[in-house]
Protein backbone atom coordinates (compact mmCIF):
# COMPACT_ATOMS: atom_id res chain seq x y z
CA UNK A 1 0.00 0.00 0.00
CA UNK A 2 2.77 2.09 0.46
CA UNK A 3 5.27 3.05 -2.00
CA UNK A 4 8.17 4.78 -0.30
CA UNK A 5 6.52 4.37 3.31
CA UNK A 6 6.11 1.32 5.55
CA UNK A 7 3.24 3.30 6.99
CA UNK A 8 -0.03 1.53 5.68
CA UNK A 9 -2.02 4.79 5.19
CA UNK A 10 0.46 6.85 2.80
CA UNK A 11 2.33 6.85 0.21
CA UNK A 12 5.63 8.40 0.98
CA UNK A 13 7.35 9.98 4.27
CA UNK A 14 9.18 13.14 4.60
CA UNK A 15 10.60 14.58 6.98
CA UNK A 16 11.65 18.25 6.86
CA UNK A 17 12.92 18.30 10.09
CA UNK A 18 13.78 15.31 13.21
CA UNK A 19 13.42 16.05 17.03
CA UNK A 20 10.51 17.25 19.43
CA UNK A 21 9.38 17.08 23.13
CA UNK A 22 6.75 14.66 24.72
CA UNK A 23 3.27 16.52 25.07
CA UNK A 24 0.84 13.82 26.33
CA UNK A 25 0.82 9.72 26.96
CA UNK A 26 0.88 8.45 23.81
CA UNK A 27 4.70 9.79 23.66
CA UNK A 28 5.82 8.32 26.15
CA UNK A 29 7.36 5.36 23.90
CA UNK A 30 8.11 7.50 20.98
CA UNK A 31 10.09 5.53 18.57
CA UNK A 32 11.55 8.34 16.86
CA UNK A 33 13.10 9.00 19.92
CA UNK A 34 14.31 5.39 20.18
CA UNK A 35 15.56 5.76 16.82
CA UNK A 36 17.22 9.14 17.11
CA UNK A 37 19.19 8.46 20.32
CA UNK A 38 21.16 6.49 17.66
CA UNK A 39 22.47 9.27 15.80
CA UNK A 40 21.55 12.86 17.36
CA UNK A 41 23.56 14.67 14.99
CA UNK A 42 21.53 13.37 12.37
CA UNK A 43 18.28 12.78 13.93
CA UNK A 44 17.71 15.17 16.28
CA UNK A 45 17.21 14.96 20.44
CA UNK A 46 13.43 15.12 22.57
CA UNK A 47 13.18 17.72 24.70
CA UNK A 48 12.75 21.17 25.52
CA UNK A 49 15.19 23.33 24.48
CA UNK A 50 16.97 20.19 22.52
CA UNK A 51 18.44 20.85 19.11
CA UNK A 52 15.77 20.09 16.28
CA UNK A 53 17.93 18.87 12.91
CA UNK A 54 17.07 20.26 9.14
CA UNK A 55 17.00 17.42 6.44
CA UNK A 56 19.69 17.53 3.86
CA UNK A 57 18.40 19.71 0.58
CA UNK A 58 18.53 16.10 -1.19
CA UNK A 59 15.73 15.04 0.85
CA UNK A 60 13.97 18.34 0.40
CA UNK A 61 14.16 17.83 -3.45
CA UNK A 62 12.33 14.53 -3.02
CA UNK A 63 8.84 15.86 -2.31
CA UNK A 64 9.48 17.77 -6.13
CA UNK A 65 10.34 14.53 -8.07
CA UNK A 66 7.35 12.53 -6.26
CA UNK A 67 5.04 15.75 -7.57
CA UNK A 68 6.56 15.39 -11.26
CA UNK A 69 5.99 11.53 -11.45
CA UNK A 70 2.47 12.17 -10.40
CA UNK A 71 2.49 14.67 -13.43
CA UNK A 72 3.43 12.62 -15.44
CA UNK A 73 1.24 10.29 -14.43
CA UNK A 74 -1.96 11.96 -14.97
CA UNK A 75 -0.40 13.22 -18.70
CA UNK A 76 0.00 10.16 -19.89
CA UNK A 77 -3.59 9.20 -18.74
CA UNK A 78 -4.55 12.08 -20.68
CA UNK A 79 -2.97 10.98 -23.68
CA UNK A 80 -4.40 7.51 -23.61
CA UNK A 81 -8.28 9.33 -23.02
CA UNK A 82 -7.56 10.91 -25.85
CA UNK A 83 -6.05 8.50 -28.22
CA UNK A 84 -8.73 5.17 -26.91
CA UNK A 85 -11.67 7.45 -27.01
CA UNK A 86 -12.04 7.25 -23.30
CA UNK A 87 -11.21 4.10 -21.97
CA UNK A 88 -7.92 4.54 -20.41
CA UNK A 89 -8.58 2.50 -17.65
CA UNK A 90 -8.71 3.82 -14.17
CA UNK A 91 -7.18 7.77 -13.27
CA UNK A 92 -3.78 7.89 -11.47
CA UNK A 93 -4.36 7.81 -7.76
CA UNK A 94 -3.15 11.37 -5.96
CA UNK A 95 0.26 10.33 -3.94
CA UNK A 96 -0.29 10.99 0.07
CA UNK A 97 2.45 12.43 1.93
CA UNK A 98 3.09 12.07 5.54
CA UNK A 99 4.72 14.68 6.78
CA UNK A 100 7.06 14.88 9.97
CA UNK A 101 7.01 11.28 11.21
CA UNK A 102 10.06 12.06 13.17
CA UNK A 103 8.88 15.38 14.15
CA UNK A 104 5.83 17.82 14.35
CA UNK A 105 5.34 20.01 12.03
CA UNK A 106 3.68 22.26 14.57
CA UNK A 107 6.53 22.12 16.87
CA UNK A 108 7.14 26.04 18.79
CA UNK A 109 10.77 25.17 19.17
CA UNK A 110 11.38 25.04 15.14
CA UNK A 111 12.90 27.52 13.70
CA UNK A 112 10.13 29.60 11.64
CA UNK A 113 12.16 29.91 8.74
CA UNK A 114 12.24 26.38 8.76
CA UNK A 115 8.30 25.72 8.65
CA UNK A 116 7.99 28.95 5.84
CA UNK A 117 10.38 26.64 3.52
CA UNK A 118 7.70 24.06 4.36
CA UNK A 119 4.80 25.37 3.11
CA UNK A 120 6.63 27.10 0.39
CA UNK A 121 7.26 23.22 -0.81
CA UNK A 122 4.16 22.24 -0.21
CA UNK A 123 2.58 25.22 -2.37
CA UNK A 124 4.97 24.42 -5.19
CA UNK A 125 4.28 20.25 -5.11
CA UNK A 126 0.17 20.30 -5.75
CA UNK A 127 -0.35 17.16 -7.17
CA UNK A 128 0.55 15.57 -3.74
CA UNK A 129 -1.84 15.22 -1.08
CA UNK A 130 0.07 16.64 2.30
CA UNK A 131 -1.39 14.72 5.39
CA UNK A 132 -0.05 17.26 8.33
CA UNK A 133 -0.59 15.02 11.39
CA UNK A 134 -0.11 17.59 15.16
CA UNK A 135 -0.08 17.27 18.38
CA UNK A 136 -0.64 20.81 18.89
CA UNK A 137 -3.28 22.02 16.79
CA UNK A 138 -3.52 24.96 19.12
CA UNK A 139 -0.21 26.29 17.33
CA UNK A 140 -1.88 26.60 14.16
CA UNK A 141 -2.69 30.54 14.14
CA UNK A 142 0.36 31.67 15.81
CA UNK A 143 2.88 29.53 13.79
CA UNK A 144 1.50 30.07 10.62
CA UNK A 145 1.52 34.03 11.06
CA UNK A 146 4.91 33.84 12.39
CA UNK A 147 5.52 32.30 8.85
CA UNK A 148 3.84 34.85 7.06
CA UNK A 149 5.26 37.22 8.80
CA UNK A 150 8.68 35.28 8.10
CA UNK A 151 7.59 35.59 4.30
CA UNK A 152 6.65 39.50 4.08
CA UNK A 153 10.30 40.54 6.00
CA UNK A 154 12.11 38.51 2.96
CA UNK A 155 10.58 40.48 0.82
CA UNK A 156 10.78 43.63 2.05
CA UNK A 157 6.62 43.71 2.91
CA UNK A 158 6.03 43.07 -0.56
CA UNK A 159 2.94 40.86 -1.92
CA UNK A 160 4.12 37.49 -3.05
CA UNK A 161 2.64 33.98 -4.20
CA UNK A 162 3.63 32.51 -0.69
CA UNK A 163 2.40 35.37 1.24
CA UNK A 164 -1.06 34.93 -0.58
CA UNK A 165 -0.53 31.29 -0.20
CA UNK A 166 -0.60 31.28 3.97
CA UNK A 167 -2.76 34.83 4.27
CA UNK A 168 -5.34 33.44 1.60
CA UNK A 169 -5.38 30.10 3.74
CA UNK A 170 -5.52 31.10 8.07
CA UNK A 171 -6.91 34.68 7.65
CA UNK A 172 -8.68 35.25 5.03
CA UNK A 173 -10.22 31.77 4.98
CA UNK A 174 -10.73 32.58 0.80
CA UNK A 175 -7.99 30.31 -0.46
CA UNK A 176 -8.23 26.80 1.37
CA UNK A 177 -5.40 24.69 -0.12
CA UNK A 178 -6.44 21.48 -1.60
CA UNK A 179 -4.00 19.23 -1.66
CA UNK A 180 -3.11 19.21 2.67
CA UNK A 181 -5.17 17.30 4.85
CA UNK A 182 -4.62 18.79 8.93
CA UNK A 183 -4.39 15.83 11.56
CA UNK A 184 -4.47 15.75 15.20
CA UNK A 185 -3.26 12.69 17.18
CA UNK A 186 -6.16 11.53 19.95
CA UNK A 187 -5.08 8.70 21.92
CA UNK A 188 -7.26 9.09 24.62
CA UNK A 189 -10.49 10.39 25.78
CA UNK A 190 -8.45 13.03 27.12
CA UNK A 191 -6.85 14.27 24.26
CA UNK A 192 -10.53 13.70 22.31
CA UNK A 193 -11.93 16.51 24.26
CA UNK A 194 -8.54 19.00 24.18
CA UNK A 195 -7.21 18.69 20.59
CA UNK A 196 -10.59 17.52 18.24
CA UNK A 197 -11.98 21.46 19.08
CA UNK A 198 -8.74 22.95 18.30
CA UNK A 199 -8.41 20.72 15.02
CA UNK A 200 -11.89 21.98 13.45
CA UNK A 201 -10.75 25.45 13.73
CA UNK A 202 -8.18 24.72 11.18
CA UNK A 203 -9.46 25.52 7.59
CA UNK A 204 -8.91 22.13 5.71
CA UNK A 205 -10.15 19.88 2.82
CA UNK A 206 -9.60 16.90 4.70
CA UNK A 207 -9.12 17.17 8.45
CA UNK A 208 -8.55 13.37 10.17
CA UNK A 209 -7.82 11.66 13.32
CA UNK A 210 -4.92 9.56 14.08
CA UNK A 211 -5.87 7.14 17.74
CA UNK A 212 -2.13 5.57 17.66
CA UNK A 213 -1.63 4.25 19.94
CA UNK A 214 -5.02 3.78 21.15
CA UNK A 215 -4.92 3.76 25.10
CA UNK A 216 -8.51 4.10 26.03
CA UNK A 217 -11.86 4.10 25.18
CA UNK A 218 -12.50 7.41 22.96
CA UNK A 219 -16.19 8.82 22.69
CA UNK A 220 -16.12 10.67 19.61
CA UNK A 221 -20.15 11.65 20.06
CA UNK A 222 -18.56 13.43 23.27
CA UNK A 223 -15.63 15.38 21.89
CA UNK A 224 -17.85 16.83 18.88
CA UNK A 225 -20.80 17.51 20.77
CA UNK A 226 -19.23 20.95 21.97
CA UNK A 227 -18.57 22.14 18.50
CA UNK A 228 -22.20 21.06 17.06
CA UNK A 229 -25.60 21.25 17.79
CA UNK A 230 -26.82 18.49 20.37
CA UNK A 231 -30.11 17.53 22.04
CA UNK A 232 -29.50 20.12 25.07
CA UNK A 233 -32.01 17.97 27.25
CA UNK A 234 -29.19 14.59 27.25
CA UNK A 235 -25.94 14.96 28.91
CA UNK A 236 -24.41 11.92 27.66
CA UNK A 237 -24.36 10.76 24.26
CA UNK A 238 -25.46 7.40 25.87
CA UNK A 239 -28.78 8.90 27.04
CA UNK A 240 -29.95 9.47 23.45
CA UNK A 241 -31.96 7.59 21.28
CA UNK A 242 -29.73 6.29 18.92
CA UNK A 243 -31.62 8.17 15.72
CA UNK A 244 -30.88 11.20 18.01
CA UNK A 245 -26.92 10.38 18.23
CA UNK A 246 -26.62 9.79 14.42
CA UNK A 247 -28.84 12.73 13.28
CA UNK A 248 -26.18 15.09 16.09
CA UNK A 249 -23.19 13.68 14.57
CA UNK A 250 -24.03 13.60 10.93
CA UNK A 251 -24.98 17.09 10.86
CA UNK A 252 -21.34 17.74 12.02
CA UNK A 253 -19.58 15.77 9.60
CA UNK A 254 -21.97 14.22 7.05
CA UNK A 255 -24.05 16.87 6.48
CA UNK A 256 -21.21 19.68 6.66
CA UNK A 257 -17.75 18.38 5.95
CA UNK A 258 -16.40 21.96 5.70
CA UNK A 259 -16.43 21.85 9.40
CA UNK A 260 -16.36 17.90 10.68
CA UNK A 261 -14.03 15.30 10.88
CA UNK A 262 -13.39 13.17 7.14
CA UNK A 263 -11.42 10.36 8.51
CA UNK A 264 -10.43 8.29 11.91
CA UNK A 265 -7.32 5.93 11.61
CA UNK A 266 -6.96 3.46 14.57
CA UNK A 267 -4.17 1.05 15.47
CA UNK A 268 -2.25 -0.22 18.88
CA UNK A 269 1.50 0.55 19.94
CA UNK A 270 4.28 -1.49 18.77
CA UNK A 271 7.81 -1.98 20.40
CA UNK A 272 9.19 -3.82 23.99
CA UNK A 273 7.37 -1.49 25.75
CA UNK A 274 4.04 -1.89 23.88
CA UNK A 275 0.56 -1.11 25.85
CA UNK A 276 -2.18 -2.95 24.92
CA UNK A 277 -5.39 -1.95 23.50
CA UNK A 278 -8.34 -3.31 24.30
CA UNK A 279 -10.14 -4.77 21.24
CA UNK A 280 -13.85 -3.05 22.46
CA UNK A 281 -11.71 0.58 22.14
CA UNK A 282 -11.03 -0.34 18.16
CA UNK A 283 -14.75 -1.19 17.70
CA UNK A 284 -16.28 1.63 19.34
CA UNK A 285 -14.33 3.82 16.89
CA UNK A 286 -15.27 1.80 14.23
CA UNK A 287 -19.30 2.09 15.02
CA UNK A 288 -18.99 5.82 15.67
CA UNK A 289 -17.04 6.01 12.54
CA UNK A 290 -20.11 4.15 10.63
CA UNK A 291 -22.76 5.82 12.19
CA UNK A 292 -21.54 8.96 10.68
CA UNK A 293 -20.55 7.56 7.91
CA UNK A 294 -16.42 8.23 8.22
CA UNK A 295 -14.12 6.41 6.80
CA UNK A 296 -11.98 4.17 9.05
CA UNK A 297 -8.97 2.99 9.08
CA UNK A 298 -7.33 0.07 11.41
CA UNK A 299 -3.58 0.07 10.92
CA UNK A 300 -2.26 -2.47 13.66
CA UNK A 301 -2.81 -4.25 16.80
CA UNK A 302 0.60 -4.01 17.40
CA UNK A 303 2.51 -5.84 19.55
CA UNK A 304 -0.32 -7.03 21.47
CA UNK A 305 -3.42 -9.65 19.60
CA UNK A 306 -6.43 -10.42 20.96
CA UNK A 307 -7.48 -13.67 22.14
CA UNK A 308 -10.50 -15.54 24.10
CA UNK A 309 -9.93 -17.17 27.54
CA UNK A 310 -12.40 -20.09 27.72
CA UNK A 311 -12.57 -20.95 31.27
CA UNK A 312 -9.24 -21.33 32.25
CA UNK A 313 -7.86 -22.40 28.97
CA UNK A 314 -6.66 -20.57 26.08
CA UNK A 315 -7.96 -20.07 22.37
CA UNK A 316 -6.62 -17.87 19.55
CA UNK A 317 -9.65 -14.93 18.41
CA UNK A 318 -11.01 -15.82 15.25
CA UNK A 319 -14.51 -14.11 14.16
CA UNK A 320 -16.10 -17.48 14.10
CA UNK A 321 -15.38 -18.07 17.89
CA UNK A 322 -16.53 -14.14 18.68
CA UNK A 323 -19.63 -14.71 16.96
CA UNK A 324 -20.37 -18.06 19.00
CA UNK A 325 -19.67 -16.42 22.00
CA UNK A 326 -22.02 -12.99 20.71
CA UNK A 327 -24.43 -15.53 19.77
CA UNK A 328 -24.83 -17.48 23.47
CA UNK A 329 -23.70 -20.60 22.14
CA UNK A 330 -20.41 -20.98 24.24
CA UNK A 331 -21.06 -21.55 28.02
CA UNK A 332 -18.61 -20.81 30.69
CA UNK A 333 -16.26 -17.87 31.44
CA UNK A 334 -15.19 -17.16 28.23
CA UNK A 335 -12.86 -13.37 28.13
CA UNK A 336 -11.43 -11.75 25.20
CA UNK A 337 -7.61 -10.76 26.54
CA UNK A 338 -4.88 -9.53 25.03
CA UNK A 339 -1.21 -11.34 24.82
CA UNK A 340 2.06 -9.85 23.51
CA UNK A 341 3.51 -11.16 20.26
CA UNK A 342 4.79 -9.63 17.36
CA UNK A 343 3.59 -6.86 15.37
CA UNK A 344 3.68 -9.15 12.49
CA UNK A 345 1.91 -12.25 14.04
CA UNK A 346 -0.62 -9.63 15.50
CA UNK A 347 -1.57 -8.80 11.86
CA UNK A 348 -4.32 -5.90 11.41
CA UNK A 349 -7.43 -7.86 10.77
CA UNK A 350 -10.35 -6.45 13.04
CA UNK A 351 -13.80 -8.94 13.07
CA UNK A 352 -12.21 -10.80 10.70
CA UNK A 353 -11.31 -8.29 8.17
CA UNK A 354 -9.18 -5.27 7.30
CA UNK A 355 -10.35 -1.79 7.03
CA UNK A 356 -8.78 -0.12 4.46
CA UNK A 357 -11.07 2.90 4.28
CA UNK A 358 -10.16 6.09 3.10
CA UNK A 359 -11.52 9.81 1.99
CA UNK A 360 -12.22 9.84 -1.48
CA UNK A 361 -12.38 13.86 -3.10
CA UNK A 362 -15.72 14.53 -1.58
CA UNK A 363 -14.47 13.69 1.85
CA UNK A 364 -16.55 10.25 1.85
CA UNK A 365 -15.26 6.92 2.66
CA UNK A 366 -13.46 5.36 -0.62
Amino acid sequence: MAENSKIEWTDHTFNPWRGCTKVSPGCANCYAETLAKRNPKLLGEWGPGKPRVLASDDMWQQPLKWNRQAELAWENWNTAVEARAGDAGPMPKRPRVFCASLADWLDDEVPVVWLTRLLVLIMCTPELDWLLLTKRPQNFRGRMNAALKCVLKATGGEPCNEADFIDGWVNKGDAIPQNIWIGTTVEDDWRAHERIPALLKIPARVRFLSCEPLLGYVSLYDALKTCARWPAKYQHWTEAPYSEIQWSIQSLVSVNWQNGIHWVIAGGESGHKARPAHPDWFRALRDQCKAAHVPFFFKQWGNHAPHLRIGTGLLQSSPEAIAKIRAGEWIGDCTEIMLKTSKEKAGRLLDGREWNETPNDEGRAA
